[in-house]
C-alpha cells in the first residue's frame, strides 16, 4: 500500500511524538521539584506529575500500536523505528532529569 519508506517514517513520528511528551513532563517534574524544594509541602504534585506522564505515554503508545497496526504494510519495521526512537528520547530525557535534579539537591551548578 504505502511501502517501507512511509512505515519507517510513521514509526519516527510515533517515537518522536512519544519522547516530546516525555520531555515535556520532564521539564514540569523538574520545575516541580524546585518548587517542593522551597515550599516543603508540594511533594504530591512531583508524583502526580510523574503517573500522569506515565499513563499518557501508555495510552498514546497503544494508540500508535493500533495506527501501526490498522495503516502500515510493514507492522515490525514501524514499531521497531518508533521503539529506537522513544528509547534514545527516554535516555536523554531521563539523564537530563537525574542531572537537573542532582544539581538542585547538591547546589552544585554543572550546567
Amino acid at each position: 500500500m504505502h511501502g517501507a519508506v512511509f512505515d519507517t517514517l510513521i514509526g519516527l513520528l510515533g517515537g518522536l511524538v512519544l519522547a516530546g511528551t516525555g520531555v515535556f513532563f520532564a521539564v514540569r517534574i523538574a520545575a516541580r521539584h524546585k518548587v517542593t524544594q522551597t515550599a516543603k509541602d508540594g511533594s504530591w504534585d512531583v508524583w502526580t506529575t510523574w503517573g500522569v506522564g506515565v499513563l499518557l505515554r501508555l495510552f498514546l503508545l497503544g494508540l500508535m500500536t493500533w495506527a501501526v497496526w490498522a495503516f502500515c504494510e510493514h507492522f515490525t519495521l514501524a514499531m521497531l523505528v518508533l521503539s529506537a526512537v522513544y528509547l534514545v528520547g527516554l535516555f536523554v530525557e531521563t539523564a537530563w532529569l537525574y542531572r537537573r535534579l542532582c544539581v538542585d539537591v547538591q547546589g552544585n551548578e554543572h550546567g
